[in-house]
């Protein structure tokens, strides 16, 4: 919407930036998945997006996208949850059976409420999958956002949809300076793909109708 273009601008321009390119964020996934699982294009991927209000979904096969949609699933109610089993998991290395025996019932929790959260997924997945009418079947569905690092969501999803599911890795086919380190990447990775998709563009990469 023209609106939300603008206050975007005037956002970047109150800070002295000035905006070249705005992306969508179900392309800008796309991008990154495209360039970081080119043995996949010709597959038929459900790419979700799993945020704290809401989730996206562009399902894409052979470099074009055959449905997007936004669901109204998120986790907003676990964030803090999340959060502090984070916290935990990087406290201190010389007290580990301390900290492990603090992390299970806050790991627990989540594993519950990650199945909970895979349950609502997978349903209104269906629903929009059905709705679109397409004839193939989704082969692989590629998580990123809180989902992809919530304890036990990718398999509870998995089991529900008997479709193989597993995390975006947008850092693999990526070069990463040596200050950087590559499994703390790794692990935040998931929430940054839409971010690596973004960066992926620069002017005059796409012609659109009538701009010329």
């Amino acid at each position: 919407k023209s609106e939300v273009v603008e206050s975007l601008r005037a956002t970047l321009s109150s800070v002295g930036l000035k905006p070249a390119i705005i992306d969508v964020d179900y392309f800008a996934l796309q991008n990154i998945f495209e360039y970081s699982y080119p043995e996949l294009r010709d597959s038929t991927i459900a790419l979700v997006d799993l945020g704290a209000r809401y989730s996206i979904v562009n399902i894409v096969s052979q470099g074009k996208s055959l449905f997007v949609g936004d669901m109204g699933t998120g986790t907003e109610t676990i964030a803090d949850t999340l959060e502090e089993l984070h916290e935990i998991k990087i406290s201190r290395e010389d007290n580990w059976l301390e900290d492990r025996q603090q992390m299970a019932p806050i790991d627990s929790s989540l594993r519950s409420e990650a199945v909970k959260l895979a349950r609502e997924f997978n349903r209104q997945l269906s629903f929009f999958w059905s709705a679109a009418g397409a004839e193939q079947r989704i082969e692989k569905i590629v998580l990123s956002g809180e989902a992809a690092v919530l304890p036990g969501f990718v398999e509870a999803l998995e089991e529900m949809t008997e479709i193989s599911c597993e995390s975006i890795e947008p850092f693999r086919k990526i070069d990463v300076h040596s200050s950087l380190k590559r499994e703390e990447l790794e692990r935040i990775g998931p929430q940054l793909s839409i971010a690596c998709g973004l960066s992926l563009r620069e002017l005059g990469d796409r012609v659109m109708p009538g701009s010329l």
